[in-house]
């Protein structure tokens, strides 16, 4: 506070605009329903009547959403700002850790504890291998950023998260706590370095005077983006559970309801709803673990190529100081 005090200037004085109360209902209504479909969807199915009515009215909340946002005078979010390249991929950075990063933190422990049999403290400290690069590697970053394009190093830090998942897929189960370590270690460093870039990109790509809207558009995406990553992919955890136990067990057994507790990692009230089945629904479970590893280090791939392109600047761009 007393830095802000002493080193900040004033800003002057403006009119008071009305809170966008069309544009905030309809898009924290349409975010909540495409959230509440998603966790619906393991343990009924996507063809449920209130899967499939969550999302269409979340489809049409977000159609609206678009529509009153052009006509307000002062809309919540300036939807303009997604016509420039650079600053969509400001926004595909934000949500690039709740994939890669926020998934794990919340269903890693659930795994350790429930799947390989770790005591919750043992799952925490392992965590740690995961969490702490971020208290460094975003400062290095900053620093790096000196001599190497943002870009790149965006591009690398995915890469490297990339690498550390698919690592993870191949030792989840089968090694102790020092050969998951590393893997762990690499994802955190690696989200780690565009982590540290970001928040000064989100300023960096748009007008001065068009600052305040981007940091609010970054902010909204960054924390949008966790509990939609968290929804979709314990919703293909238990699909992928499913599925493998769907082959394997008769038709009439609760098959879809008892992945949906196994990705919670409560396999003692999955094995009661399967009559047994413990063996075989670790199996699956596992299985499908490392496949969302696996479809999370595509994904990471995917997003380091795209990056780098959206940050290209155009010639009227790199023409400027």
């Amino acid at each position: 506070m007393l830095l802000v005090w002493v080193s900040v200037p004033a800003d002057p004085a403006r009119g008071q605009g009305r809170l966008d109360w069309p544009g905030a209902i309809s898009f924290s209504a349409a975010l909540g329903l495409l959230t509440l479909g998603m966790l619906l969807a393991p343990e009924h199915g996507w063809r449920n009547g209130a899967v499939l009515l969550s999302i269409a009215a979340s489809v049409l909340l977000f159609l609206a959403f678009v529509a009153i946002e052009r006509r307000t005078a002062r809309p919540m979010l300036d939807l303009s700002l997604f016509r420039q390249r650079r600053f969509v991929a400001v926004q595909v950075l934000a949500a690039s850790p709740a994939f890669l990063f926020i998934v794990l933190i919340v269903m890693l422990p659930g795994r350790f504890i429930g799947i390989d049999n770790m005591s919750a403290l043992a799952a925490g400290r392992l965590m740690i291998a995961l969490a702490a690069p971020l208290l460094l590697v975003p400062v290095l970053a900053a620093l790096l950023s000196r001599w190497v394009k943002t870009g790149a190093l965006c591009a690398a830090g995915l890469l490297l998260a990339a690498a550390g998942l698919a690592w993870l897929a191949q030792v989840l189960g089968h090694g102790g706590t020092a050969a998951l370590a590393g893997p762990l270690l690499l994802i955190g460093v690696g989200i780690g370095l565009p982590w540290g870039l970001m928040d000064g990109m989100a300023l960096s790509v748009v007008e001065t005077e068009r600052a305040g809207m981007a940091t609010g558009i970054f902010n909204t995406v960054r924390v949008s983006a966790d509990g939609v990553a968290l929804a979709l992919a314990g919703s293909l955890l238990a699909g992928l559970i499913g599925a493998g136990l769907a082959q394997q067990l008769p038709a009439e057994l609760p098959v879809l309801a008892a992945a949906s507790r196994a990705a919670l990692g409560d396999i003692q009230q999955a094995t009661q709803l399967l009559g047994g089945q413990e063996a075989l629904l670790r199996a699956s479970y596992d299985a499908a673990f490392r496949q969302l590893l696996v479809g999370l280090a595509v994904l990471a791939v995917a997003l380091a190529a795209l990056v780098p392109y959206l940050l290209r600047k155009d010639g009227a761009q790199a023409s400027r100081p």
